[in-house]
């Protein structure tokens, strides 16, 4: 272990480096730095032991850092310099990239079961609380309206905090309202938790396709987008399918069991994703790593890059929820692609009410069978898999160019 004079040596060398390379000079010099670079590999192993990233965060070679001028003082720009760097996700096997896929995926069919499973047991909740079947039915609507509001925070939130400390804190929220609900013994209170769960529960959704975005390239992400649709929209259908049947089981004579067993689930899911689910959100890992970098070299200067704004929290966060309504407003691709996934999700939670109408009604079937035909929205969903490969030979044929247009 290096004595601290020879510590206090290499922190002034590096300072001189840093002068040196933020005025344009760094090439007479540049011999310094692997010595400088070696000395604080060796000061650094018990800091790299408690870092947040893991082993093998070490200062990078100066030539490979950006830098930049704030406030008269030149900084660091702290970025994935090496193509093995360990923290970046892009870096992953595909082994660990498609677990955390299948975490995510996971949170989605949580989210898609727990949104419609109250729809086949409105008729005996109704009876229940002595209501209308028509206001027990709002049980069903007011979850999904809450995901519509908890969408417009839920993204913005996981753009400033991270996606898995965004995913704990819904999904942890969403267990307690989905908890609550089949405790009520009024319909007031029943609908405001449910319309709580919707809220929390549009995280897991909303986000999931930002966390597969960071995992995998542009060329890549065909596969993990092709089933997180199939889940997204396929899923929906399997809530009531389950959930019809447990009123008449002999082991379960209540509608309440319905909601216990979403909660069983959300419980279930909510320590799996506790225990396994990594941090992919690239800023979010720039920042512990320009920390990590400011512990094992006392140089303060290192910074991510959006750090370099030096925005309060409450203003970031306030920028980033009015980014969503920015552009919807301004971008025609998003209105219009909103419009139809608003339309698709209309038609598939309309089945929910007209399936019943068709198939009991008219045809005499139990309440159980008519559901359970809905499983074949989640086999045409699953189905679509065939144009998976198709899509993906394609785009790698033609070299489609990833690179975002100029505007």
């Amino acid at each position: 272990m290096l004595g601290p004079g020879t510590q206090a040596w290499s922190k002034h060398i590096l300072a001189k480096l840093t002068l040196f390379r933020c005025h344009g000079h760094f090439s007479a010099i540049s011999g310094y730095w692997p010595r400088v670079k070696q000395q604080f590999s060796l000061v650094s192993e018990a800091d790299e032991r408690s870092s947040p990233l893991g082993d093998g965060v070490r200062p990078p070679p100066l030539e490979q850092i950006d830098s930049a001028t704030i406030e008269d003082q030149d900084v660091f720009i702290v970025d994935w310099n090496d193509p093995d760097d360990i923290p970046n996700h892009q870096n992953w096997p595909d082994s660990r990239k498609w677990t955390a896929t299948v975490l995510v995926l996971l949170l989605a069919l949580l989210v898609g079961v727990c949104a419609p499973i109250e729809a086949p047991i409105a008729e005996l909740a109704a009876r229940d609380f002595g209501v209308s079947e028509i206001v027990e039915s709002l049980s069903v609507a007011l979850f999904l309206a809450g995901m519509g509001f908890g969408a417009l925070v839920a993204g913005p939130f996981s753009e400033v905090l991270g996606r898995s400390g965004t995913y704990t804190v819904a999904l942890l929220l969403m267990c307690i309202w989905l908890m609550a609900s089949p405790v009520s013994q009024h319909i007031s209170p029943r609908l405001v938790f449910r319309f709580l769960g919707g809220f929390s529960g549009a995280a897991p959704l909303v986000c999931s396709g930002g966390t597969i975005s960071d995992l995998w390239s542009p060329t890549d992400r065909t596969f993990p987008f092709l089933f997180f649709a199939i889940v997204g929209f396929g899923t929906p259908a399997l809530g009531p399918v389950f959930s019809a049947w447990i009123p008449n089981s002999p082991h379960l004579h209540t509608w309440r069991w319905a909601e216990w067993v979403a909660v069983l689930f959300s419980g279930v899911v909510f320590i799996i994703l506790l225990t396994f689910q990594p941090e992919t959100y690239s800023p979010l890992l720039l920042s512990w790593k320009a920390r990590h970098l400011r512990n094992i070299t006392g140089e303060g200067r290192y910074c991510a890059r959006h750090e370099l704004d030096k925005i309060r929290l409450p203003q970031r966060l306030r920028l980033a929820c009015a980014r969503p309504f920015i552009m919807a407003w301004n971008e025609l691709t998003i209105k219009l692609a909103s419009l139809y996934l608003s339309f698709v999700y209309i038609v598939l939670f309309t089945f929910f009410d007209g399936y019943p109408t068709i198939f009991q009604e008219t045809y005499g079937l139990s309440t159980g069978m008519t559901f359970t035909l809905l499983a074949g929205i989640t086999v045409g969903a699953a189905c679509t898999a065939i144009l998976g490969p198709i899509v993906h030979r394609k785009s790698v044929a033609t070299k489609i160019s990833t690179e975002q247009e100029s505007r």
